[in-house]
């Protein structure tokens, strides 16, 4: 199993910690098989850890000097955080730990692809297209991958892409004809779950016999499922409530006043529907992936500083409709862990 991934999959998960991402490591090891990260891709990736880092940590300062004012203790954390450098050089240890351990391969680009590459730009080739500003290095990504696997002879090659409009053909599942010139090797994925999800006959070599018993024991009614799901509210909770934050003003009526402090709280969730669920064989883990629907219970208060004194103004009701996908893990010992929220929408 050779596996290339563009950046796409390590904007949000720079650490490949996700459910399904970390599993691709285990999948490579099972299978004496291999990760190939484009120089290009790990460099792009390094600069959005920064911004994404900077960005929370930003936030986080903010959300502690709210909380501060409100709070009769004072938390100061500025001095334990790590720099953004420290960070940004975990990320390097943590690539090259792996490429010493022959799961990732780092694959350099070559000066010599710049003819073609300025020959496809002009020509407007894929996988360059109208209105992208990141096609140059799209180019120097498939180049590269597509060079590898041809030269190598490679077999079961496999490119994780959410990039649609560069790599994709019209039906968004297959690998663009102009690209199939270069190479006809890959197979192509939009995110690891899908990948694992649909290559059972290569993943059903490194399962074991307890976790495949284990497996066709999982069997959820959706009242089991929503009790597992209540008791782990905690695990998506937080990410619910950032969600809400989001979306508030158009929850809200915010034209009475222009407040000065404003506080929002999720004061209740209620699983209202099990939409769907699934699960996954994967190396030692076993993943499972559950679609359901909530409702919200909310309050905004909100007050502004007068002459005559604090005027305050409370709004509470009730968000029907949130989706959640969340997934999680179940171990040898049938325990189940690793919540994660995968995604979060309102259905209209």
């Amino acid at each position: 199993m050779n596996i290339f991934i563009d950046t796409t999959l390590l904007y949000t998960d720079p650490f490949l910690k996700n459910n399904y991402n970390r599993n691709l490591l285990q999948l490579v090891d099972g299978l004496n098989g291999k990760i190939f990260i484009s120089k290009v891709v790990l460099e792009e990736s390094k600069e959005n850890l920064k911004k994404n880092l900077e960005k929370a940590q930003n936030n986080l300062l903010k959300d502690i000097r709210e909380f501060n004012k409100y709070s009769n203790s004072k938390i100061d954390i500025k001095n334990d955080l790590k720099s953004i450098d420290q960070h940004v050089k975990d990320f390097e240890n943590y690539y090259k730990n792996l490429e010493s351990r022959d799961l990732v391969k780092i694959v350099d680009y070559k000066n010599s692809y710049l003819p073609e590459v300025v020959k496809r730009a002009i020509q407007r080739k894929k996988p360059f297209a109208p209105g992208n500003k990141q096609e140059f290095r799209d180019c120097l990504i498939w180049l590269s991958y597509s060079e590898i696997a041809e030269r190598d002879n490679l077999d079961n090659c496999f490119f994780i892409t959410n990039n649609v409009s560069d790599f994709y053909d019209s039906d968004n599942e297959s690998l663009h004809p102009e690209l199939r010139k270069d190479s006809s090797k890959f197979t192509l994925y939009k995110i690891s779950k899908y990948l694992i999800q649909n290559e059972e006959d290569l993943i059903s070599k490194m399962k074991n016999k307890r976790l495949k018993e284990l497996f066709n024991e999982i069997i959820f009614t959706d009242k089991e499922l929503a009790k597992l799901l209540n008791d782990q509210k905690k695990s998506y909770k937080s990410e619910l409530f950032d969600y809400i934050i989001k979306i508030s003003s158009s929850l809200f009526d915010m034209s009475v006043y222009k407040y000065e402090d404003t506080v929002i709280t999720l004061d209740n969730v209620i699983i209202k529907d099990i939409n769907n669920w699934e699960k996954d064989l994967i190396g030692n883990e076993i993943i499972v992936s559950c679609n359901f629907i909530t409702e919200c219970w909310i309050s905004k208060n909100m007050f502004k500083e007068r002459d005559d004194g604090s005027v305050a103004n409370a709004q509470t009701g009730k968000i029907k409709n949130i989706e959640l996908t969340v997934s999680f893990s179940a171990n040898i010992k049938g325990r189940y862990e690793n919540f994660e929220t995968d995604n979060i929408s309102i259905i209209s």
